[in-house]
């Protein structure tokens, strides 16, 4: 999973962007080798919960994912931190936090929309 990550985006940080069919080769052979054949029995049950909860959220990650990882990391940095020309260690961090954000939010949104919309 961290391969799959640093192949799809630590380009980013270098001001690269793959196109998408990449991004899906990557994903698709992160199920294929290793996440499949790990869903089989009870040591799978963890694994088929988080590619669950991610399957179930995944129209709002995909919808938040990128302003927050690309364009609000940078401008953040350029606003709060004073960093016009942030490093790729700093990058990083904010893309971490990113990843996290969009997680929590896609949560949220979802469990509002859920209230609105039964």
């Amino acid at each position: 999973m961290l391969a799959t990550m640093i192949i799809t985006y630590v380009p980013y940080t270098r001001g690269i962007v793959f196109h998408t069919g990449v991004v899906g080769l990557a994903l698709m052979g992160f199920y294929a080798f290793y996440a499949r054949p790990r869903l089989e029995g009870p040591t799978g049950t963890r694994l088929r919960g988080v590619l669950k909860f991610l399957g179930d959220h995944s129209l709002e990650i995909f919808l938040l994912h990128q302003p927050l990882i690309r364009d609000y990391n940078v401008y953040l940095h350029g606003r709060w931190l004073g960093e016009p020309m942030p490093t790729r260690p700093s990058l990083i961090m904010g893309m971490l936090l990113g990843f996290a954000v969009t997680i929590l939010l896609s949560y949220e949104l979802r469990r509002t929309l859920r209230r609105f919309l039964p």
